[in-house]
């Protein structure tokens, strides 16, 4: 009886093996863009805050976006996630370098990378959309043309 039970399993692990051995059609693999490709970075990388209360130079009656630019150089140490792509190393060292309604805007945004250029779609409007981006554009643009390979910044 030992035998037959010692039998059966050898013929049922010859089986599972020789399953897993079937030919299969290839698969298409996706063309290599500068999206999906990983790019090789350190876990931490320093991005660039302002040390000043961005409604002085964007409340409404001030919107000095170039003013609040020039307060965006207080350099901040940051732990980032490894193996990323370039859009997804991007959206952290944005993600990282914001606050308020401009990092949750970022978290949504569907951010891509072509020849060096990172494209920013449109964000949809809500009250105080223009308070946000005045000091929002400056810290993102300030920081994504920190990132290797970033040499422009669209917004769409």
């Amino acid at each position: 009886m030992r035998a037959s039970a010692f039998s059966i399993v050898s013929l049922l692990s010859v089986a599972l093996l020789g399953a897993g051995c079937q030919t299969a059609e290839p698969t298409a693999i996706a063309p290599v863009t500068s999206e999906n490709v990983p790019v090789a970075t350190d876990t931490t990388t320093t991005v660039l805050v302002s040390n000043q209360d961005s409604l002085k130079y964007c409340n409404g009656a001030d919107m000095d976006s170039d003013g609040y630019r020039k307060t965006v150089v207080v350099e901040k140490s940051v732990a980032l996630p490894s193996g990323q792509t370039q859009a997804e190393h991007v959206r952290s060292v944005i993600l990282a370098a914001t606050t308020d309604m401009c990092q949750q805007v970022f978290q949504g945004l569907d951010l891509t990378v072509t020849d060096g250029t990172l494209h920013i779609p449109r964000i949809d409007g809500w009250a105080g959309v223009s308070i946000t981006m005045c000091s929002c554009r400056p810290e993102v643009e300030v920081n994504a043309l920190r990132v290797p390979g970033i040499k422009d910044v669209v917004w769409d």
